[in-house]
């Protein structure tokens, strides 16, 4: 009986190609391995949405302004044509002028705001502008129609001016010197309002003087 052969060793039944790789060291993992094994990016907080500007002070100004235009308007509906130069006094102001002046004076304010110059006819300051006097003699003013239509195109201007504001200019300073009488572009529009009120009263009163019905009780 012949004797049982020893097992040979693991290693060197290995051939000279399996030592070869057994040798080689790990490939390294590939670009998507490597992508995977990355950590996910952290998820960014969402911004809240950008805040609108406000606009609620313009919005409040041109509301006050058509307002007081509405009563203007309504006191000057069906005045006598015969009495637009009526002063039951001296020291009152008759309609032509002070459609003129209010007409003139918003043009004014237009400025203000946004730095462009006084548009009308010429000799309307003379007539209609600061320290200018009402003059009982119609014959001297344009006819109605004419500083009516001057009166809305104005008005129609200062709104336009308004309504190219932000509430954040309100503060900024006038486009144009006031004279100390607004020191910024919000005083513009507050005087701007108290302004038609004024001479609103006025014409109020002339209405009232001839026994036409009022428009506010």
């Amino acid at each position: 009986m012949s004797p049982k052969r020893p097992p040979a060793r693991r290693a060197a039944s290995r051939t000279p190609s399996a030592r070869k790789a057994a040798a080689r060291p790990a490939k390294q993992a590939g670009p998507r391995a490597r992508a995977a094994a990355k950590p996910a990016p952290k998820a960014q907080p969402k911004r809240p949405p950008k805040a609108r500007p406000s606009t609620l002070m313009r919005a409040r100004a041109v509301a006050s302004l058509r307002f007081a235009r509405s009563i203007i308007e309504g006191l000057i509906k069906g005045f006598p044509e015969d009495k637009l130069t009526y002063q039951p006094a001296m020291t009152d102001n008759h309609v032509i002028w002070t459609l003129g002046h209010l007409a003139i004076t918003n043009q004014w304010f237009a400025g203000l705001l946004d730095g462009q110059p006084v548009a009308l006819p010429g000799g309307y300051d003379e007539l209609f502008g600061y320290k200018s006097k009402p003059n009982p003699d119609l014959a001297v003013y344009p006819p109605l129609a004419e500083v009516q239509r001057h009166y809305e195109a104005t008005f129609a201007r200062l709104i336009r001016a308004a309504e190219s504001l932000r509430d954040e200019d309100f503060g900024r300073a006038c486009a144009t010197e006031s004279g100390g009488f607004a020191k910024d572009k919000g005083e513009v529009l507050e005087r701007a309002v108290w302004h038609e009120g004024w001479h609103g009263g006025q014409l109020s009163s002339l209405r009232r003087s001839l026994g036409l019905p009022p428009v506010m009780g």
